[in-house]
């Protein structure tokens, strides 16, 4: 069993009890873990010693031993023509396994060129790659979508200006990146037979990536969502990929924003209830 048990802190607010509804494990269902506290009322006598339960640090069991979270970042260019074979991949996973690596943060393939056609040849990679990550015993942790990238690359069938906005608040974006969504939980992997919904070698799904860059980094404008209507709408995505898939820990991944040239604390915008860790 892998528990996710994240403690409050200041970027996302969480506490043990946020993470209670979640979460995904090699052979079952993760929990989280409580803290045993005293009853205000509880009456005790010069004589009795209440023994308490600390709550455990912010991390990961599996089962009742300490999961020691070590990540490796995969970029989209893994799967790069030229690039990407089967043998890559056993490789890869194999090397990370060996040196120690427990989690693999995992851009997707280009499965998905023009908006709603999925195209199977480069699905199958992903297939693949999660076979091999499920034979050698190390986690995967896709990535919906890159929400700074779509602002940067024209070619892009999710393509916005002004980057998450677009997911954001275009219907046609928004509705297709549901489906996005969809279509990779329901997917049955062609080369095991399981499920991605059912399947214990994902960790988490990561609903975005880097969600707002610096605002120089935009060649048009960055995206015009406070930190507030962020946070909202992480936990539709969140509650959505979790009505669909119970049994996977929902994330976000972002990079260090003291770059940000703005007086608001953008991290606030990871502050949704419905992401099990960040």
């Amino acid at each position: 069993m892998l528990g996710c048990s994240p403690q409050s802190n200041s970027a996302g607010g969480q506490t043990a009890t946020s993470a209670t509804a979640t979460t995904v494990a090699r052979s079952t269902t993760a929990t989280a873990i409580l803290a045993v506290t005293p009853s205000p009322d509880t009456t005790l006598t010069p004589t009795t010693t209440p023994t308490l339960t600390p709550a455990p640090p912010p991390g990961f069991l599996a089962g009742e031993t300490r999961f020691r979270f070590v990540g490796g970042f995969v970029p989209g260019w893994h799967w790069g023509s030229g690039y990407w074979s089967e043998a890559v991949d056993e490789d890869l996973i194999r090397t990370a396994k060996e040196n120690g690596i427990t989690v693999i943060h995992l851009m997707l393939p280009q499965f998905e060129r023009q908006l709603g056609v999925y195209e199977e040849s480069e699905a199958i990679k992903l297939d693949h790659f999660l076979d091999v990550a499920a034979r050698y015993g190390v986690y995967v942790m896709p990535s919906f979508i890159h929400g700074y990238a779509i602002a940067v690359q024209p070619e892009d069938p999710y393509y916005y200006s002004a980057g998450i906005e677009g997911i954001m608040r275009d219907e046609r974006l928004a509705e297709a990146f549901r489906n996005r969504i969809a279509f990779l939980i329901n997917r049955k992997n062609s080369v095991n037979g399981k499920v991605y919904r059912d399947d214990p070698a994902i960790m988490a799904w990561i609903l975005v990536d880097e969600p707002v860059s610096a605002p120089f980094n935009y060649p048009v404008r960055p995206p015009d969502v406070t930190s507030v209507q962020l946070s909202s709408w992480m936990e539709e995505i969140a509650t959505y990929v979790k009505n669909l898939d119970p049994n996977h820990l929902v994330t976000a991944n972002t990079k260090p924003m003291s770059d940000v040239e703005t007086d608001e604390n953008w991290i606030k915008g990871l502050d949704a209830p419905s992401l099990d860790f960040i």
